[in-house]
């Protein structure tokens, strides 16, 4: 890719979850990523909009589980890569492996500032 050319990675599946209280399914999500893939996406967000392991009474718990959004998104995926959203200490290092497992292609951990020192064995994990 040169230097005037970008990619748009869409984040409707994992973003947009709060908008409907995290209840996005199975079925929703392999409608929206077939279209998004369609389109000519590459990169899609998917999973709690919180993140990884996010989903519980405190963060709101979403329709489905980590493990079975991964799976729709590998099931129903063939050219777009599939990535999630990691934010330390309300995931763990456990699920970066789990979304590896699954087929992630990429993982974005957002920190605060304040935060950054968290943040460093979670990017070295996930490098790995």
């Amino acid at each position: 890719m040169n230097k005037n050319q970008f990619e748009i990675m869409d984040v409707t599946l994992r973003d947009g979850s709060y908008a409907i209280n995290f209840q996005y399914s199975v079925a929703d999500e392999k409608n929206i990523c077939s279209s998004l893939e369609n389109l000519g996406y590459k990169y899609i967000e998917i999973g709690h909009g919180m993140g990884i392991g996010a989903s519980n009474e405190k963060n709101g718990c979403a329709l489905h589980s980590d493990i079975e959004y991964l799976q729709c998104a590998r099931d129903c995926l063939s050219t777009a890569n599939y990535g999630v959203f990691c934010i330390p200490e309300v995931a763990t290092l456990e699920d970066i492996s789990v979304a590896a497992n699954y087929g992630c292609s990429f993982i974005r951990i957002g920190t605060n500032v304040e935060d950054v020192k968290k943040s460093e064995k979670y990017i070295k994990y996930a490098k790995q």
